[in-house]
């Protein structure tokens, strides 16, 4: 019994000194994140949208090696807070175009709405509004396929599937795509279009980044 408590003990030690190391990350991100408020500011934008990646990747990290319910409600609220200031980045700028912004902007914005799956309002304006910025040469064409297929399976149930599979889920113990328009074949011919590999490669990088050890056939 002496033995379990210690083992227990030091436990308890490290996840309070990953909490303790996860805390000090983002004390910093959270306050740089408030330093502006100039949403017609370039530079105010470009920094915010950095700094929410940033949050966003650290909390993802942490979710992906403790999912406990602490670390998705911390998840859960950077997410509605980072797709309010989305809101009102979009009510100043439409979009933030890549000759304006940067390329890294915005991919930064687009993966700020990726992970918006609790505001689908917010979504739908955004692959309405990459869809325009597509044509325009103003944001990149994989952007809008992600959002596209993030949306259509929320729809699934009504039949709706995705374009593009880059869409996926925990299946049998694996990551499996989720339903997808047409065979494999038309799947594979789509993704080629806009640059993304074959869904057998994708498919398999998925399993090896999340840990799936069986080998997929």
């Amino acid at each position: 019994m002496k033995i379990l408590f210690t083992i227990g003990a030091l436990l308890l030690q490290t996840y309070a000194l990953a909490s303790n190391t996860l805390s000090a990350k983002l004390a910093p991100l959270e306050a740089q994140l408030n330093q502006c408020s100039d949403y017609q500011s370039i530079d105010c934008v470009k920094k915010k949208l950095s700094t929410m990646v940033k949050i966003d990747q650290l909390l993802r990290v942490e979710l992906k090696s403790k999912d406990d319910e602490s670390s998705v409600k911390r998840l859960t609220h950077s997410n509605q807070e980072h797709a309010k200031q989305l809101r009102q980045i979009l009510d100043a700028h439409f979009w933030v175009k890549k000759s304006v912004f940067g390329k890294e902007t915005d991919n930064h914005a687009w993966l700020i709405v990726q992970h918006a799956d609790h505001d689908p309002d917010l979504q739908h304006r955004a692959l309405y509004i990459l869809e325009k910025m597509l044509f325009e040469g103003e944001t990149d064409v994989t952007h809008y396929a992600y959002l596209l297929d993030r949306v259509a399976v929320r729809y699934k149930d009504f039949g709706i599937k995705q374009k593009y599979g880059t869409q996926a889920h925990f299946e049998n113990g694996k990551v499996a795509i989720m339903p997808y328009e047409g065979s494999e074949s038309d799947l594979d011919r789509r993704r080629r279009q806009i640059g993304l590999d074959p869904i057998k490669d994708y498919l398999a990088e998925l399993n090896v980044f999340y840990g799936v050890s069986k080998e997929i056939s």
